[in-house]
């Protein structure tokens, strides 16, 4: 009884905390049978004080324990299938978030995806965060391939032109702790490294994958990328 009444008194105060999984719902049912067949176990306790339990033909515990083993099973069972559900969703979810992904890789590999992919940016005012990607990328991939003066030359041009947070005139949104690395890097503080921009880089590719990328799939520019892409519109476009 008394744990009963902990558990309904739990119930109560957690009664408008947020239970995405039914935890509190399934915890109620289960209350809600065994509560009142613990009450029948005590009551029959009173009016029966063993004779007839005594003799073998009734067993009060063995009831009680038979129907609480129910709305136990009971509440498993709902417990899993609820489970089961929220992780199919999430798995949709996770589908969905690949199919995307996955999109945005065709558009980026092809040349006519590419430059409608741009038009988009520029319409929305973003295509500093292409350029600034495409750019960083290069300079990386490039970097054991040309002189030290060539490489610090291109690093400091992509520094004045995208990274100076005081004057870039192409400034990209980073947060404030890249932007300070960056500048010590700039004014050679920190020594220049194959790997500088790599925050830097990551963070554009977040940028145009799920914030433009979703936003130039509703578009009329994607709808004319896809219907290329089928066979039913067949031009080129620059930028």
């Amino acid at each position: 009884m008394s744990l009963a009444s902990f558990i309904v008194y739990s119930l109560w105060k957690l009664r408008n905390e947020p239970d995405p999984k039914g935890i509190r719902r399934e915890m109620y049912v289960a209350v809600k049978f065994a509560l009142p067949l613990a009450l029948l176990w005590f009551i029959f306790s009173l009016v029966d004080p063993g004779d007839v339990e005594t003799e073998g033909k009734i067993n009060w515990i063995f009831i009680i324990s038979l129907a609480f083993l129910n709305v136990f099973t009971l509440t498993v069972y709902r417990n899993i299938k609820v489970s089961n559900q929220y992780s199919l969703s999430n798995l949709a979810d996770n589908k969905k978030q690949k199919t995307a992904s996955d999109e945005f890789q065709v558009v980026l590999k092809s040349e006519l995806g590419t430059n409608l992919f741009k038009s988009h940016l520029v319409n929305e005012l973003s295509i500093e965060n292409f350029y600034f990607w495409k750019e960083a990328l290069d300079w990386r991939a490039s970097f054991d391939k040309v002189s030290k003066h060539r490489r610090e030359n291109r690093f400091l041009y992509l520094y004045d032109m995208f990274l100076d947070d005081a004057s870039a005139p192409l400034l990209v949104n980073l947060e404030d702790k890249i932007y300070a690395e960056l500048r010590k890097t700039a004014k050679k503080e920190v020594e220049l490294n194959k790997h500088t921009l790599d925050d830097a880089i990551n963070t554009m590719y977040i940028l145009l994958e799920f914030d433009s990328f979703p936003r130039f799939r509703d578009s009329d520019l994607y709808e004319q990328f896809s219907l290329s892409s089928n066979g039913d519109n067949d031009f080129e476009m620059s930028l």
